[in-house]
């Protein structure tokens, strides 16, 4: 329930939908209100509406959302995965997160059971669906030296600022960072970096708006005036 109104919360704050539209006088929504259950009566009527528009709004594809009761171990994720790709093709899995995922092998030191998972969800990408692939996204947490770092960097992070480095660092095809402190934060900004991508080459640091309230990041620093 959190994740999908963390969805339509994003989805309210679409600029290319709701400006002009019915929805102008009520767009975007707080998550905050959302998830207190304190939405006025005209902001419960938008939140029905995105509920509903979010399956069948042409600016996105299909979005699922699946929680494992016992939680998601290497093994459940490719069972499936490959079950649901055989109803319904999908390009894209996101992770929440892969140091969350279950515990195949309590015994094992956490960091050798944790590089080891990693290669198994790289080796899973490259071979999903007969050797097709499948891209896989995570949220990955960044260590307190690394972010002490970053503090003192202008916000750019290095690669040794990834927790338990070593296969993450290794395996990853690209890996993107986000930082905010409390100046960025009072300006309704964040900023992105790029520390690896095997493909092409890394993006320069930029700044990026932010909706806090919302959790929408807009591409432009002009696109969104406030918070």
């Amino acid at each position: 329930k959190q994740v999908r109104n963390l969805f339509i919360t994003i989805h309210s704050a679409n600029l290319n939908l709701w400006p002009g539209s019915v929805w102008d006088d009520v767009y975007p929504l707080n998550f905050d209100d959302i998830e207190e259950g304190i939405l006025s009566e005209r902001e419960e009527e938008f939140f029905n509406f995105l509920c509903k528009d979010l399956d069948t709004n042409p600016e996105y594809g299909n979005i699922n959302i699946y929680q494992p009761e016992d939680g998601m171990s290497m093994a459940h994720l490719k069972a499936w995965a490959e079950i649901e790709y055989r109803k319904k093709q999908f390009d894209i899995i996101y992770l929440d997160y892969i140091e969350l995922m279950k515990l195949e092998n309590p015994n094992k030191e956490y960091t050798i059971e944790l590089n080891q998972r990693i290669k198994d969800l790289k080796q899973f990408a490259l071979n999903f669906n007969g050797g097709k692939g499948m891209r896989i996204v995570s949220a990955y947490q960044a260590n307190r030296k690394g972010k002490e770092h970053a503090d003192k960097s202008d916000g750019e992070y290095r690669l040794d600022a990834l927790s338990y480095a070593n296969e993450a660092e290794r395996s990853a095809d690209v890996i993107i960072y986000s930082y905010l402190n409390d100046e960025l934060r009072d300006n309704c900004q964040a900023k992105l970096g790029c520390l690896k991508n095997k493909k092409r080459p890394k993006f320069k640091q930029f700044r990026v708006k932010t909706k806090l309230a919302s959790r929408k990041v807009y591409e432009s620093l002009d696109e969104a005036n406030d918070c």
